[in-house]
């Protein structure tokens, strides 16, 4: 299992979203009917606290959306290198490089619109 799997098993694992965290900046709770998840222990409301409890909240969120963007640019790195592999076969096709200029503004379209 590579570590990209490992990080997407504990992501379906964890507490559902959403994630919150709370104004005393140290407890983190979430999932729909926001269960108990970390307190952060230390002095009420120290700004390192806070932090960490916005970070951690943040996380359930965003360790998914860097997974996708993963996956999307490993994809998108193996189309180059296909790509790259045809195009060394026909160096001179202008009609070749025409073809992956369109394929690269699609995917990048694409990136935007999921990004939106």
């Amino acid at each position: 299992m590579s570590r990209l799997d490992d990080i997407k098993a504990r992501v379906a694992a964890a507490t559902e979203e959403p994630w919150e965290y709370f104004p005393d900046g140290r407890t983190v709770c979430g999932g729909p009917t926001l269960e108990y998840i970390a307190e952060m222990f230390g002095a009420m409301g120290h700004p390192t606290h806070q932090a960490d409890a916005r970070f951690i909240a943040h996380a359930r969120a965003d360790v998914p959306w860097l997974v996708q963007r993963v996956e999307r640019l490993e994809r998108a790195g193996y189309i180059v290198a296909m790509l790259a592999l045809q195009g060394a076969q026909y160096p001179a096709g202008a009609d070749f490089r025409e073809a992956v200029d369109k394929l690269l503004a699609l995917t990048r379209q694409a990136a935007l619109a999921e990004d939106a």
